[in-house]
């Protein structure tokens, strides 16, 4: 239950308000910079002749919660703010020391007149405005267009636009046949029937059917049986909000629009439905673009690499080792880092004496140093995690760290917490050499770049894990 404005108290009321601000002034910063894109175009005199695309990806999130967030990590791993907490970072929200979301009474706004929000299969959850402009074969600039289309439409209609034909071998594999219908038909005819048969979705076992005007749809509870879904039916054309739920008025129909639904699932590889959320997000073995290795090397200059395409260390047992040479004036910065302000890791010299932090999600960063300086010369710094303990709800990892330097150990902090995961959203993921982006420690500066010579950095995973 959404509470009322109203019904809010004076710290929620101060809060909401600044979180939903932030959010506006996202879309004005997105609107400004489109401008100096539009202008651009202009001056080169390409504009009417260049299609420009502009489409948002779901409905109004509702991953802020009751009462959102000044950071979206705490919510994926299921460790959600308090307003007290977030009250007194009032004055910083929309800095690069937030990653606001606006509570779910702004998003309920944000979707009205459809129900549901971003993550659900309702019209809520996936209706987003979608604007083409193309001057020079759109002449009804600001016309509205009414036929029903899907984002998997877009492909075929830069495929005809462009008169290529659809890729049907990549590198000697077979691709599958290109989903969606072009809708370049409609740049020109307002009036024309739609060409789209149908369209299926599905959302964390939540499902949906849209078919000649008509559409079908099942909000599921986690963790209960998907036979106990409550199956809904509109009739669209007439009824464009979801309205007026025709199921019990019309059953040969919705039979008909499952049907439907289980044979666009069957064909477009849907099943099995799948309904876990913060365990696939937790989940070590996870699918992500990183190979699954026992060693790594990376080396200076070496690209950031996204947290999916980085090795994967949450809750592994692993070892990092940077190889470095001190010169004879010493050294600082960082030697590897991983992640930013809202959480993550960083390896680093300081002061002489070689440091550990682990930020967890922004509550606590774990402090580790060096008990002596590092000395002049070649020499391999490393810290070792060893898990103990895997937690669910919120979810992290618990486990113990070990500072080495050529092997002897220099330093040691038990049950520090490690979050299930850390977003791409929020922070960077492996840097060698600097911390980019935000900071993960506050003991420095960004980007902090190593001044020795660092020859390469090494990781080691084991492949026991908690």
């Amino acid at each position: 239950m959404i509470r009322a404005w109203v019904d809010l108290n004076d710290t929620q009321r101060r809060l909401y308000a600044p979180l939903q601000e932030a959010f506006a002034g996202m879309l004005d910063h997105a609107e400004h910079h489109l401008g100096r894109l539009f202008a651009s175009l202009d001056e080169l005199g390409i504009r009417d002749n260049t299609l420009i695309i502009v489409v948002s990806d779901n409905g109004a999130s509702q991953e802020g919660l009751q009462d959102g967030a000044t950071n979206t990590d705490r919510y994926r791993n299921f460790n959600p703010e308090t307003v007290e907490e977030m009250a007194k970072l009032l004055d910083k929200i929309g800095s690069p020391e937030t990653d606001p979301l606006y509570p779910m009474g702004w998003s309920l706004v944000g979707n009205t007149p459809f129900k549901k929000w971003k993550q659900d299969t309702h019209l809520g959850g996936n209706t987003d405005p979608f604007i083409v402009s193309w001057p020079a074969k759109i002449k009804e600039g600001g016309a509205i267009r009414s036929q029903y289309h899907h984002l998997v439409d877009i492909v075929p209609t830069l495929l005809e636009i462009t008169g290529l034909p659809a890729p049907t071998s990549i590198n000697g594999v077979r691709q599958q046949p290109m989903p969606g219908v072009s809708m370049a038909y409609t740049f020109t005819d307002g009036s024309a029937k739609t060409r789209k048969p149908s369209q299926y979705y599905e959302m964390l076992g939540s499902r949906a059917i849209w078919a000649d005007g008509w559409s079908a749809v099942a909000w599921h509870k986690k963790d209960t049986s998907w036979d106990d879904d409550k199956w809904e039916l509109y009739h669209t054309d007439v009824d464009f909000s979801q309205n007026d739920d025709l199921a019990a008025r019309n059953p040969e129909k919705l039979k008909e629009m499952i049907v439907l639904w289980q044979d666009e699932a069957k064909r477009n590889n849907v099943l099995p439905l799948d309904d876990r959320r913060y365990e696939r997000a937790a989940d070590p073995g996870r699918p992500v673009a990183a190979l699954a290795r026992k060693d790594y090397t990376f080396y200076p200059g070496t690209s950031v690499l996204h947290p999916l395409a980085a090795p994967q260390l949450q809750g592994q047992d692993h070892t990092i080792t940077a190889h470095v040479e001190i010169p004879r004036n010493g050294a600082e910065g960082v030697l590897a880092s991983f992640g930013g302000e809202f959480g993550g890791w960083s390896l680093f010299l300081k002061d002489g004496k070689l440091h550990y932090v682990h930020n967890y999600l922004k509550i606590t960063e774990y402090e580790l140093t060096s008990e002596k300086l590092v000395p002049v010369g070649k020499h391999m710094l490393s810290v070792h995690f060893t898990p103990t303990r895997k937690n669910v709800k919120p979810n992290y990892f618990s486990g113990d760290v070990v500072l080495a330097v050529d092997g002897e150990k220099v330093g040691e902090l038990k049950d520090i917490k490690s979050g299930a995961m850390y977003s791409a959203m929020t922070g960077y993921g492996l840097v060698i050499g600097r911390n980019i982006g935000t900071p993960v420690s506050h003991l420095y500066k960004p980007p902090f770049r190593f001044t020795g010579e660092l020859e390469k950095v090494t990781i080691k995973v084991s492949q026991e894990s908690k």
